[in-house]
């Protein structure tokens, strides 16, 4: 049995001053940046012995005084869920990614009219991933580390390039109190001239008692990380 699903998102782009805040020239009094993502995607995700995802979108990419933008993508993923001996252990899966991504246009640029933001031609990501969940502490305790080393190419400012990236992430949720969790990631991100690193800590506060912690929980925190 399957699931299908959709989604419909407008989202700042974070990746650059340009494109998150904008410009402004003091000289000729003109602004431009601020790009907006808008749009939607369709998935299917399918739960048996092998994990299946598969997901296609479609953005549009507006800012104040910048040339528009159209984005297509495709992520799709197998995997398969490898059930320890150990019943703390909530997922142990191991399985290839794909991800794909075409801009009509490159805004990679930072002049009057452009976005700021890493829009190439193509980008094409594959590789290994590995996902551990694990309970602890009497269940107090939840932890989710997954590694994604991968092989990328893409084309951008009329250039080819084919590279190796690594994605890393490590979340946990601690139950401190019935209403009062701790929560915190890392997450770290490396490919050719790219590198980011994320971090987010904080409590969380529940008017009623929790008397465990659900995957929910963590996804939440995956959540927050990756806004």
């Amino acid at each position: 049995r399957g699931t299908v699903g959709i989604a419909f998102e407008r989202i700042p782009i974070e990746e650059t001053l340009l494109s998150y805040v904008g410009s402004d020239d003091p000289y000729t009094s003109l602004s431009w940046g601020r790009v907006l993502k808008t749009g939607g995607k369709v998935f299917f995700q399918q739960k048996n012995e092998i994990l299946v995802y598969i997901e296609g979108g479609f953005y549009s990419l507006k800012g104040e005084n910048t040339s528009d933008n159209n984005l297509f993508s495709f992520t799709g993923s197998l995997k398969k869920d490898f059930f320890p001996l150990f019943d703390f252990v909530a997922r142990n899966t191991l399985g290839v990614v794909i991800v794909g991504e075409s801009f009509k246009e490159d805004n990679l640029y930072f002049s009057y009219g452009k976005g700021g933001y890493f829009s190439p031609k193509y980008f094409f990501l594959i590789g290994p991933e590995y996902e551990f969940l694990s309970y602890a502490l009497s269940g107090n305790f939840l932890l989710e580390v997954s590694v994604l080393p991968s092989l990328i190419t893409y084309e951008s400012n009329s250039n080819s390039k084919l590279t190796f990236g690594l994605d890393w992430k490590t979340l946990f949720v601690y139950k401190l109190e019935p209403k009062w969790f701790l929560q915190g990631g890392i997450a770290f991100q490396n490919s050719y001239q790219y590198s980011d690193v994320r971090l987010n800590f904080g409590v969380r506060y529940f008017f009623g008692k929790r008397e465990k912690i659900y995957l929910e929980d963590i996804e939440k925190v995956k959540e927050f990380l990756l806004q």
